[in-house]
């Protein structure tokens, strides 16, 4: 369900809320890595959003740090972002669909 909206709107961002996970394991690893592999192939990058302790320190464990931001708030992100955005934007021009942030919850 991930990479068939992945491919539907390619977007730059793909971030992952795990805030309301509570178990991870190899599984959840290969989930990331497959997503990392999928949005490095269309220049985009991963983001994992508010991972409770105990999966912020398995992704750690694990080198996920390396590949992608593992980060608890994202409205720093969020708002450099828009910026950003703001900034490379005439009045006239209309944020394209490919160039939101997507958010899916694993």
């Amino acid at each position: 369900e991930i990479d068939k909206a992945i491919r539907s709107h390619n977007p730059l961002t793909l971030i992952l809320d795990y805030s309301q996970v509570t178990f991870m394991d190899s599984s959840g690893i290969g989930l990331v890595m497959g997503r990392y592999r999928i949005m490095s192939e269309m220049g985009g990058e991963v983001i994992v959003a508010s991972p409770p302790a105990y999966i912020r320190k398995v992704l750690q464990l694990a080198g996920m740090h390396r590949l992608t931001k593992i980060v608890t708030d994202m409205t720093p992100y969020i708002q450099e972002k828009k910026a950003a955005q703001e900034q490379n934007e005439s009045p006239d021009d209309k944020t394209k669909e490919s160039d939101k942030i997507e958010t899916k919850t694993p």
